[in-house]
């Protein structure tokens, strides 16, 4: 497109070389040493090296094992999901956001470069050297300072009463009661939930999505894709009335296909809600809504539900 705005964003950079690594079917020295110049890129540990070194030399070795090698220490340094340049035109159009539980505010820096409005929230901004996800020794423990990508406000769910005219923004929360606690506190009419649904959030958190709130759509992403199974999802609240909502919502939300590989691709759907949110390097097209384990897919709001994918 022609006025697709440019940006920075090197995790989805480096994913791209790991999967153009990831399609060969034998590594030979120069796809070695691709390896080695990632691993450099995100401060592999000493230990993380001989690890990879080791995996390179294996007569049984499986690429999908030096994947999780780097999904691992690159989730860490960036965040879980990678916003595809398609998830981050989404998520303007319901600008202004809030995200809640933003990590080291990787995804605001990307959706600010884009212009969205967007306040960043964490309980432990990595500045306190106190975040559990971020900058962590090989024990899991908070490890050191970190620093964040943009600026994050401190904070916790009790703080979303301030923010009811935003779209609020959960991305891959953990499993325990913040997710819960924000819809508890969340006053605004629309949700935008990145997540894989087995290691995300508790309980009452979904039972809370599901009696208060109406899915609107819901895609797979396919971030590290073979690896994990994610899903981008919006959602209405039950009782907000077509004047809370984003402009462009409509009771039957469309369908179209950005092929994200094609930069030059044309298409008039500027006003449709639906993209196709696979990575450039994804070769598959798959059916794009959730499957039947969520209650409100296959109301009246959904069509072609054709999809038969299981997490696993």
């Amino acid at each position: 497109m022609d006025n697709e705005v440019k940006i920075e964003h090197p995790y989805l950079e480096m994913y791209q070389r790991l999967s153009n690594l990831k399609e060969q079917k034998k590594f030979d020295a120069n796809s070695r040493n691709e390896l080695r110049e990632l691993s450099r890129g995100i401060h592999f540990t000493i230990q993380d090296s001989l690890q990879l070194e080791t995996l390179m030399v294996l007569p049984w070795f499986r690429v999908e094992m030096v994947f999780e090698l780097f999904f691992l220490k690159m989730r860490e340094k960036y965040c879980y999901s990678i916003f595809s340049p398609s998830m981050l035109k989404f998520l303007k159009e319901y600008s202004p956001l809030v995200e809640m539980g933003a990590g080291n505010g990787y995804n605001a820096w990307l959706l600010r470069q884009m212009g969205a409005d967007i306040e960043a929230i964490e309980a432990f901004p990595v500045e306190e050297g106190k975040n559990w996800f971020f900058g962590t020794n090989v024990f899991g423990m908070p490890a050191k300072k970190g620093k964040s990508w943009t600026h994050v406000t401190k904070g916790d769910s009790k703080d979303l009463v301030n923010f009811s005219d935003r779209t609020l923004l959960i991305s891959w929360p953990p499993i325990n009661s913040m997710a819960s606690e924000a819809l508890q506190h969340f006053k605004g009419s629309n949700i935008i939930l990145v997540e894989n649904r087995k290691n995300c959030a508790n309980n009452s958190f979904y039972r809370i999505l599901s009696k208060e709130w109406h899915l609107i759509y819901s895609t797979e992403t396919d971030g590290w894709s073979g690896f994990q199974v994610e899903w981008l999802e919006l959602y209405r609240r039950l009782d907000a009335s077509d004047s809370k909502l984003h402009p462009h919502s409509h009771p039957e939300v469309k369908h179209s296909h950005l092929h994200l590989h094609d930069e030059h691709h044309d298409h008039d759907h500027e006003h449709d809600h639906v993209a196709d949110f696979r990575h450039p390097h994804s070769h598959e097209h798959k059916h794009n809504l959730r499957p039947h384990n969520h209650p409100h897919i296959g109301d009246e709001h959904h069509h072609d539900s054709k999809l038969d994918h299981e997490e696993t």
